[in-house]
């Protein structure tokens, strides 16, 4: 039973007058939950007799640790850190030693950001509707799409789920692409009800589901036994292409609800035998063309007309005739099914980690996953007809996913933005992965994607030089 003596009254009041004389406020210091701190100390305070040191020796004070426990170390040793350079590039919360524990004052810290209940992954979002939700299932007015899902879209100007071409264009709902991403709202009703109904069975990885106001890009990947691409090199595919959202006041042509983000979403469809690539096209062309077709596991896309709206990628151990070769865009001259992206996971593997330092200071290494990722980002701008960056601004944009590497240099530079701070020129110190410049999203052609509009990049464009 606790006992108040006059004493325990006594140190409460001089350990109060602290938060006055130096003018605190207790419920200032840290923001909800954190709040309650100032209740604990008064806690601390009547059963611990304020720090007295008779009872540090009895050992009843030893909870004073409790603000000072949380802090990296905890997070390292519940595995939440360990997974390095990616957790910062997915979190956005910028280089590990710039945390809000390193600011020097709690209330600058993540608490500050904004509602807790926020979710990353509805950022840019529309709010739900004040609107009463209409039944599941039903199309009532007959566009096509599911009243339900118009209704959750928040855009009744463009998508009004009690009318059939709400913009009155001519143009039933179902068949609008308000994105731009030559993908129907049909398309995108398609496959975010596939998504929701499979995802967990499926191989999918993706940030948000599909919408008909944000870019979405589909990519069909097939693997090559025992060239699997690293999960965390997906993740930050998906993060790169998001990451546009910078830009969204930057880019012409963008309606008020319209973000300049890519939703990108890898299908990881079927195992491919082993073969051997050289420098002869007709196996690469074979290659592509035979494995067009879903797997089992996306039989009903195979059936749907999604089935031919996804770039096509495969992995394969190398080239043999260009072992130093990451990855490629193999063009056709007229077949899109000859058409494709190639990634060369053995000759990443056998390149990295590289370009990093060991001695004090040290410089971090590109990891293999992180080269898997770069690569795939700089072939994936590619198919929408992107060039090497070798013309913008007069010369070389190191920083942009989309230029060559000539050395360990550009390469920090392109993977971990060394020495960068500008985020309209790709990769930053901040960001740490690779990333497309402002230039460079302003030319990405989402009606032009190779294997899927096109069978070849369209070397005469406006795009970067190839």
């Amino acid at each position: 039973m606790l006992q108040f003596s006059l004493l325990h009254y006594i140190k409460l009041m001089s350990c109060s007058a602290l938060f006055f004389t130096k003018k605190i406020k207790p419920f200032d210091l840290y923001p909800s939950p954190l709040s309650t701190y100032p209740l604990l100390a008064l806690l601390l305070v009547l059963c611990s007799g304020c720090g007295d040191p008779a009872n540090i020796d009895q050992g009843k004070a030893q909870d004073t640790g409790l603000i000072i426990d949380i802090g990296p170390e905890d997070l390292i040793d519940e595995g939440v850190l360990d997974a390095g350079i990616l957790d910062e590039s997915l979190l956005d919360e910028g280089p590990l030693d710039e945390g809000p524990l390193d600011e020097g004052s709690l209330d600058e810290g993540p608490l500050d950001e904004g509602p807790l209940d926020e979710d990353p992954l509805d950022e840019g979002i529309p709010d739900q509707p004040n609107t009463p939700a209409p039944p599941r299932g039903l199309d009532e007015d007959q566009d096509g799409l599911e009243d339900y899902w118009e209704w959750s879209l928040n855009a009744p100007e463009l998508f009004n789920w009690t009318l059939s071409d709400t913009d009155g264009d001519g143009v039933i709902d179902a068949e609008e692409d308000e994105d731009h991403d030559g993908l129907s709202a049909l398309d995108e009703q398609t496959l975010s009800h596939l998504f929701t109904e499979y995802g967990e069975e499926l191989q999918i990885y993706y940030g948000r589901l599909p919408h008909p106001l944000y870019r979405d890009l589909l990519v069909q990947i097939d693997e090559m036994e025992d060239q699997n691409l690293d999960p965390m090199a997906l993740m930050m595919v998906v993060d790169a292409f998001s990451a546009l959202e910078v830009f969204t006041d930057r880019l012409s042509g963008l309606n008020e609800q319209q973000s300049a983000s890519v939703s990108v979403h890898l299908l990881i469809d079927q195992e491919l035998t082993p073969i051997a690539l050289e420098g002869d096209f007709e196996t690469r062309f074979s290659l592509l063309r035979e494995s067009i077709a879903f797997g089992e596991s996306y039989a009903s896309l195979s059936t749907s007309t999604l089935a031919n709206r996804f770039v096509h990628l495969i992995t394969a151990r190398e080239r043999t005739d260009d072992p130093s070769r990451a990855g490629e865009a193999v063009n056709h001259p007229d077949d899109l099914s000859s058409s494709g992206l190639i990634i060369y996971t053995d000759t990443i593997a056998s390149q990295h980690p590289s370009c990093g330092i060991d001695s004090p200071p040290p410089v971090p290494f590109i990891e293999r996953f992180e080269a898997q990722a770069g690569t795939i980002i700089h072939e994936l701008g590619h198919a929408l007809q992107l060039g090497h960056d070798t013309t913008l601004n007069g010369g070389v944009n190191p920083y942009n996913v989309m230029s060559v590497i000539t050395g360990c240099v550009s390469t920090r530079q392109r993977y971990h933005g060394e020495g960068n701070q500008d985020s309209t020129l790709g990769s930053t110190e901040v960001e740490f992965a690779p990333r497309f410049s402002l230039g460079a999203s302003e030319l990405m052609r989402f009606d032009a994607k190779l294997s899927v509009d096109v069978s070849r990049l369209d070397m005469e464009g406006s795009g970067l030089d190839h």
